[in-house]
């Protein structure tokens, strides 16, 4: 089956100047602004202000319209893969702070260790704990004269 057609209308607004010619775009939610200005040396042609501000309101919408359908696919294959791990559990591999993996070893002991109960004591005596604060130095000033 073939996908049916996409109309697309994009909203255009140019106003030319003497020196300037602005261009206002608006397309699928997308609004974007774009100019093009004369050198003192060129001569005024409103056509050739107007054809490049619009080419680069359109290009503008063209880079921001890509930028957002590769977010969309970026984000599909994202959900594509926690969906895929959540499934398969052998697929999730966890890591310890440094980076190695975690291995069948490594959780046999830490459930030995919570079967053996913990030590609340213990733990919060290896918590870092925070500066405290310091009362400010008296500075030693001589005093002159006398």
């Amino acid at each position: 089956m073939r996908p049916a057609a996409t109309r697309l209308h994009v909203t255009m607004i140019a106003i030319p100047d003497a020196n300037a010619t602005v261009a206002l775009a608006e397309m699928g939610g997308i609004r974007v602004s774009a100019s093009s200005k004369r050198e003192p040396g060129d001569r005024y042609d409103p056509r050739i202000g107007t054809d490049l501000a619009v080419a680069r309101a359109l290009r503008k919408i063209s880079r921001k319209l890509e930028r957002r359908a590769n977010g969309a696919v970026r984000h599909a294959e994202h959900v594509k893969a926690a969906r895929r791990a959540a499934r398969s559990p052998e697929g999730v591999v966890y890591r310890h702070e440094d980076g190695t993996p975690v291995t069948n070893a490594d959780v046999e002991a830490m459930a030995d260790e919570a079967e053996r109960g913990y030590d609340v004591d213990a733990i919060l005596h290896r918590r870092p704990r925070p500066a405290r604060p310091q009362p400010p130095r008296k500075q030693n000033r001589k005093q002159v004269g006398k």
